[in-house]
């Protein structure tokens, strides 16, 4: 890359250097390569004989050249020609001519990445925002750069809507690439951030004729037409619009405190990055503004100036592209600080970060400093465009105060975490009294003696044994008389905590020294070790992962800002003084927090209880938990483990499986039925191919446990291979759950013959593994569609007038017993519709003289519950005989709000999102509920009988979403 010079450059050049923004496209290049979705539909020619393909937009690889999409392109208002969005077009079969395309645009007002509900528009705190008020015109061009609008520029209608006419041919099988562009309006956008997307998101926004006959256009992928809803995904491009030519922002994300001491040098006092907007920008000058107050009272005047010299370093460009750095150095007398003469180069909707550093004078007083990049004073900033030539100064930067301050102490302490001395511990747990968990240092390299009073240590806990008897009074803790000594002297503590809280917890310690004074002094420029040890007991249970992790905590509250801490006041994590007064007592105002020490917190040490490691890996292949319902009689799969073995590959003959089959209603095991046939394992036999499970076994049980012998499953060297379980379900199982878990702590539950070793493994060998993965049996179920090939069921158009239909369903039961529907429930997303009050309805389809039961909306965007069991039970409850089908249909009052406004309603089931197979009673009133429903295999079916369920194990929810339009 060429080297920068400050003045007017050739704009030819700077559009070479940001060849990025370009896009330089070949047909004959567009091969479906990188993730680039090429999506092919037919036409409704008769005898199909040409079509359209539309793809989302090509993400580049190595030999296609094409724009890069998911970055934000910077832009201020008046600029023309923003690249926005992209699309591909290919006749296929026969030339086409596309007439239209329709594309759809959205908008986020406050750029927080959240776009508004409706196309081209966005509430934020109550007032609504245009895009059509930002953007100004767009056009649509060709690969060959041609804008192809025939009715000239385009605009955003009052429905973000925008419909482009063309008369743009393109020949058999040809694929193009066509581009939009934009214009921002003029108008002054002051330092708000906005982003703007485009999105076809149907198959009907885009038209094509072959001989005037119009061309079908459908989208094969399912993935380009739905993106409405989300228009902030990687395939499209957001726009950035600011006031600012240059935008400058905290690299540092959180406001945090850096200590220092006098005579200390390059003490880090912040990071800004900085954006160029319009164009690749050189900056000469730069403001930078102090903010120094004492610490205490927060005057300014300091008599003694504190800081000695300023430096800031920035990134330059190179010519061999390697990184490259200037530092700019000033002694500064005030809190003004100017550089000149810089060569810091900005690179157009790149970030280039500036960092300062502070050197502290000697003599400096206890202070405080933020570092402000200065926009308030005049001629405090000049910056020049290599494109235009234009000047900027400091009414084109925003003023930005540092995310870090410097606090100035004579002395401080350091804390680190300490590994390398004899008896601290790195990594192992050890077991017992006095049992050391942690060692650290503290530091003093100031000018005056430290006291450290409080300290606290941040001790997390797991695996270890609880209970007032054996532990502490409280009884929740796994530790025991924390004590902190002294590395070198490890008879007498130097502080102790004899009653741990729970076992996550800050633990705090007061310090005494060995005359029994309660401050423990660090001289100056000393270095300090200390250990911490502790009583520790393992729980009862083997399978629980053991572990300590310990640290020292900071403080809660910072108390550099000139607050009086003493140490009669509130007990702190870490309290510290430095002992520059000589009447230095228990209220004089030297004493501080602990948070502004940039040491803390020291690095975790974290201690495990050390196991053997297993050479045989067993894992859920199904890494979350799901739920697959059944019907006695069905086979379905139940659950699928991945099997690794590290030091070998081996050959699995024997292994044992635990069912864990309950009742669904009381969560008891026992059932009077068994309700599995037959289990049914396949697996691989090649350990080249352990994708293809040739190998099978099944078992007839009587019991949870399952035992499979003689198998050849082989799994190869550090690699996966599956292991499936299926059920077979007995023809009169009773309603139950099962989840598969691997045993692997009974003596006989596993075998396997190493290939290479011949070793012999066995359960010791290998970890076992509970079952993610639950079937559910019930005797019916109820199972639901979307129907729209009845007479009078919708499916496309809106139906307006009082009984207008908009959704039919069936429930079907293939089961043993009949089923009641006690609750129902829709997601109804209207627009541009009003109703009346007489509601939603749902009614029998062939019966629709009268309503099952009607609920009156509040809004028509939202889930409506239907509650079908009215004052008494069984009143409006939706019977669906055993064997059958039935048919129901969904009907609303519906008027227009607006001629002018496009109408449309959306309509589908829901699921549950609540696990009601694991054995919980539903009920009738399910408030957490969606869907209730009962197979009434109790004989005292009632409003409270346990057989009522949620509908989440459902699979066949939700139904197909019904989209209307009028």
């Amino acid at each position: 890359m060429r080297k920068f010079h400050f003045g007017k450059t050739s704009g030819a050049i700077i559009m070479l250097m940001l060849f990025s923004m370009s896009v330089f496209y070949n047909p004959a290049f567009a091969k479906e390569k990188g993730g680039s979705k090429i999506t092919t539909v037919k036409n409704s020619v008769k005898n199909s004989v040409s079509s359209l393909n539309v793809s989302t937009p090509i993400i580049p690889t190595v030999d296609v050249i094409a724009p890069i999409y998911g970055n934000t392109f910077a832009a201020r208002p008046g600029e023309k020609g923003i690249d926005a969005y992209q699309f591909l077009l290919q006749a296929n079969k026969l030339p086409v001519r596309v007439s239209s395309i329709t594309l759809s645009a959205y908008y986020d007002h406050n750029g927080d990445g959240i776009y508004g509900t409706k196309y081209g528009q966005e509430t934020v705190n109550g007032k609504t925002y245009y895009l059509k008020d930002v953007v100004k015109n767009i056009y649509i061009e060709d690969f060959q750069g041609r804008v192809i609008n025939t009715g000239g520029p385009a605009y955003i209608d009052q429905y973000g809507k925008v419909k482009i006419t063309t008369n743009t041919d393109l020949l058999r099988n040809e694929k193009s690439l066509f581009s939009v562009k934009l214009d921002v309006k003029e108008a002054g956008f002051v330092q708000e951030r906005k982003k703007v997307a485009f999105d076809i998101v149907s198959t009907a926004d885009v038209k094509a004729y072959y001989n005037k006959v119009q061309v079908k256009i459908n989208d094969g992928d399912g993935n380009l037409f739905d993106q409405y809803q989300s228009p902030n995904k990687d395939k499209k491009v957001s726009l950035l619009i600011k006031d600012q030519a240059i935008s400058i922002k905290n690299k540092i994300s959180q406001q945090r405190a850096i200590t220092a001491i006098p005579g200390q040098e390059k003490v880090p006092a912040a990071e800004f990055s900085f954006e160029a907007l319009n164009e690749t920008t050189g900056v000469n000058k730069l403001t930078l503004d102090l903010d120094i107050q004492k610490l205490y009272t927060g005057e300014s005047g300091i008599t003694t100036f504190p800081i000695k010299k300023v430096t800031i370093k920035y990134p330059v460009e190179s010519e061999d592209q390697t990184p490259k750095y200037l530092e700019a150095y000033s002694y500064p007398t005030s809190d003004i600080v100017t550089f000149t003469d810089l060569q810091l180069v900005l690179i157009r909707s790149g970030q280039s970060n500036l960092e300062v550093f502070l050197d502290i004078a000697e003599e400096a007083a206890d202070s405080k400093t933020y570092v402000t990049i200065n926009s308030t004073l005049e001629d405090s900033f000049l910056a020049h465009g290599f494109a235009t030539g234009d000047t900027y100064n400091e009414k084109d930067i925003n003023s930005i105060i540092g995310n870090q301050k410097t606090v100035i102490f004579q002395s401080k302490p350091v804390f680190e975490t300490v590994t390398d001395l004899s008896g601290c511990p790195s990594y192992k747990i050890t077991i017992g009294s006095n049992a050391p968990i942690y060692c650290f240092s503290i530091e003093n390299t100031g000018k005056n003696d430290i006291q450290i009073n409080n300290l606290g240590l941040n001790i997390y806990t797991s695996g270890l044994k609880t209970g007032a008897s054996t532990l502490n009074n409280s009884g929740n803790s796994g530790l025991r008389n924390i004590k902190i000594y002294n590395y070198f002297d490890q008879q007498n503590p130097v502080a102790e905590n004899n009653f741990p809280n729970n076992y996550s917890s800050i633990e705090k310690f007061q310090f005494i020294d060995s005359d029994g004074w309660t401050q423990y002094l660090i001289p100056k420029n000393t270095k300090q070790y200390f250990i911490v040890k502790t009583t520790i007991t393992e729980d009862n249970n083997p399978s629980t992962y053991t572990r300590i992790i310990t640290y020292v905590a900071p403080d809660e509250n910072d108390y550099t800002e000139g607050f009086n801490l003493g140490i009669t006041g509130k007990f702190n994590n870490l309290a510290w003084s430095d002992l520059k007064y000589p009447d230095h007592g228990i209220s004089t105002e030297d004493w501080y927090g602990g948070y502004a020490l940039e040491s803390l917190p020291t690095w975790p040490i974290e201690l495990e209880k050390i196991e053997e490691p297993k050479e045989i890996k067993i894992q859920n292949k199904d890494f979350e938990a799901s739920i697959s319902t059944t019907l006695p009689g069905q086979t379905n799969l139940a659950q699928t483990f991945m099997f690794t073995s590290s030091k070998e590959s081996i050959k699995v003959e024997n292994l044992k499986l635990n069912l864990n089959i309950k009742n669904l209603s009381s969560g008891d095991s026992g059932l009077a039925l068994y309700p599995i046939e037959k289990v049914i394992i396949k697996y691989p036999t090649n350990l080249e191919t352990p994708e293809y499970l040739d190998g099978e076994a099944y078992y007839y049980p009587n019991s949870d446990l399952v035992e499979f012998t003689d198998l050849n499953f082989r799994i190869a060297k550090g690699m996966k291979a599956p292991l499936e379980v299926y059920f077979q379900m007995k023809n009169n199982a009773g309603n139950s759950t099962s989840k598969v878990n691997y045993f692997n702590n009974l003596i006989d539950s596993f075998k396997a013959l190493g290939l290479e070793t011949e070793k012999v493994y066995t359960w010791e060998n290998i970890n076992g593994v509970a079952g993610q993965r639950k079937t559910a049996v019930y005797q019916s179920k109820p199972v639901f569609k979307t129907v729209v090939d009845l007479e009078g069921c919708p499916s496309t158009e809106i139906i307006f007038g009082k009984d207008a239909p908009i959704y039919c369903f069936s429930i079907q039961n293939t089961g043993k017993n009949d089923i009641e529907i006690g609750q129902l429930s829709f997601h109804i997303n209207a627009q541009g519709i009003t109703t009346g009050s007489s509601g939603i309805a749902i009614y029998d389809y062939f019966d629709q003289s009268k309503a099952i039961t009607t609920e009156t909306p509040y809004t028509l965007n939202s889930i409506f519950k239907f509650d079908l069991y009215g004052s008494h039970y069984s009143e409006k409850t939706i019977k669906i005989p055993k064997n059958t089908i039935k048919y129901f249909i969904v009907k609303m009052t519906a008027y227009k709000k607006d001629p002018a406004i496009q109408s449309r309603i959306t309509t589908n089931l829901v699921s549950d999102f609540y696990d009601n197979s694991a054995g919980s009673t539903v009920y009738y009133a399910a408030s957490n509920n969606y869907q209730v429903w009962s197979d009434k295999r109790d004989s005292n079916h009632s409003y409270f009988s346990t057989d009522w369920y949620g509908g989440y194990g459902l699979e066949s929810l939700p139904t197909t979403e019904l989209k209307l339009a009028n």
